[in-house]
């Protein structure tokens, strides 16, 4: 959850992850596609000695090594206040 304000003034009981439909709706569950697929390994390790990582953004994933599946959620909600706002641009999200 990320808050910007125009003026950095916060209340303490803000930021209630479970106040909002965005962290506590279900996801729809896709099923898993399964393709045919062979491989050769002539070497089956992986070694890393080491990685330099400057950044992943929220929708990418850093993956070393081999994972048979993988599954992976993110959920993110933005919302602004500019001064003279009465409330913030997201509370169509917000649970009644």
């Amino acid at each position: 959850m990320a808050v910007q304000r125009e003026y950095p003034f916060f209340f303490a009981q803000e930021g209630r992850f479970e106040d909002y439909l965005t962290f506590t709706e279900d996801l729809p569950v896709q099923p898993l596609e399964f393709i045919n697929m062979r491989t050769i390994q002539e070497v089956p390790a992986i070694k890393v000695n080491r990685i330099d990582i400057i950044g992943v953004s929220t929708a990418a994933l850093v993956h070393i090594g081999s994972t048979e599946t993988f599954s992976a959620e993110s959920r993110v909600i933005n919302i602004r206040q500019l001064s003279g706002d009465k409330r913030p641009t997201s509370t169509n999200n917000r649970k009644k």
